[in-house]
């Protein structure tokens, strides 16, 4: 089975805790808030639809959001952050998402 290729990009809903987030970006993944993008009373079939065709995955606590999210939802169990974050991590890189490279600073 081929999986298609998804974005390099990351939405993450407003029910995983922002420490996660800035975690997973600060090891080079592109992460975007729900806030950032979308007003917070946004229905979430629009919030689904803008992901389909984005192919954008949602990192989100919310076990029905979206309903038949299929490999576009990747959902974390309520953890501390440093467990959500390193579940996340490891749903990402199964997915094919990658971070950017690490740059020496």
């Amino acid at each position: 089975m081929i999986m298609e290729k998804m974005a390099e990009k990351v939405l993450v809903d407003i029910n995983v805790p922002r420490e996660v987030s800035e975690r997973l970006e600060d090891a080079g993944f592109d992460m975007i808030y729900l806030t950032e993008k979308f007003p917070q009373d946004t229905d979430d079939e629009e919030i689904f639809e803008w992901m389909e065709t984005k192919k954008i995955p949602i990192l989100t606590r919310d076990k029905r959001f979206p309903e038949n999210g299929g490999n576009l939802k990747i959902t974390l169990e309520s953890q501390s952050p440093v467990k959500l974050t390193r579940k996340a991590f490891s749903k990402l890189i199964d997915l094919q998402i990658y971070p950017k490279p690490l740059t020496n600073s």
